[in-house]
């Protein structure tokens, strides 16, 4: 099966989708297939993999037409020497890794641009990884999620707090559903990171397209906030 090339609703807010970290590449890509034409990115995040793994993931889906602008690797470390890397739009780091690596990505045959996006818990944590470099930050969770039961979600409030004091763009994750796609853009957000909402649907195309178009109607507002 082939990425389609449908073309996908016009919006300068970004939708990434995360991997559930099941392991099963054919499933993984099926899915990924049906949902390209509808997302920016997709991640490869399946920390139970080794690197090589990960990274023969990113080769099946060029293989399978998705497009090197759309995939993004987590998890990568900052030297890859001795690893065949394949093209990558991004490159993706917890906060523990990015306090390890920083922005540094040595690779044998790395291809320009990456852009090196840094997963935050705080304004502390937002604020040192625009510091160091990074080109995004993905912040959460902001509503609560099956994958953190137990941990307070960080709210609405918090998300302001760090879009209202960073210049890179600042994507929210954690328990997202449709209807609060526009509190999360009035809390100045440049995009979404979703996960078991696409993933876990029978019908991933229609849940990735829902959230592009529900995205489509709204401005964000860090196009009208200046910024310090």
């Amino acid at each position: 099966m082939v990425a389609s090339q449908t073309q996908s609703v016009p919006s300068s807010l970004e939708l990434h989708v995360i991997s559930n970290g099941t392991g099963d590449l054919d499933v993984f890509l099926e899915k990924a297939i049906r949902v390209t034409p509808w997302v920016d990115y997709i991640h490869i995040r399946e920390k139970h993999l080794a690197i090589n793994q990960r990274l023969h993931w990113a080769e099946r889906m060029q293989e399978a037409g998705i497009p090197a602008s759309q995939i993004v690797v987590n998890g990568i470390p900052d030297r890859m020497d001795g690893f065949s890397v394949p093209k990558l739009c991004g490159v993706h780091r917890g906060e523990s890794d990015f306090k390890q690596y920083g922005t540094t990505i040595r690779m044998d045959n790395k291809h320009e641009p990456i852009r090196l996006g840094v997963s935050v818990h705080s304004l502390e944590g937002a604020k040192s990884a625009e510091r160091q470099g990074a080109d995004y930050v993905i912040f959460g969770h902001v509503f609560a999620t099956n994958s953190k039961i137990g941990a307070a979600p960080r709210g609405i409030p918090a998300l302001k707090a760090i879009c209202s004091s960073l210049c890179i763009p600042v994507i929210a994750i954690g328990g997202i559903r449709l209807d609060a796609v526009d509190a999360i853009y009035a809390a100045g957000a440049s995009g979404i990171a979703v996960m078991s909402a696409i993933w876990e649907n029978s019908k991933p195309e229609q849940a990735a397209a829902a959230f592009k178009q529900a995205m489509s109607g709204v401005r964000p507002m860090n196009d009208a906030i200046e910024r310090r």
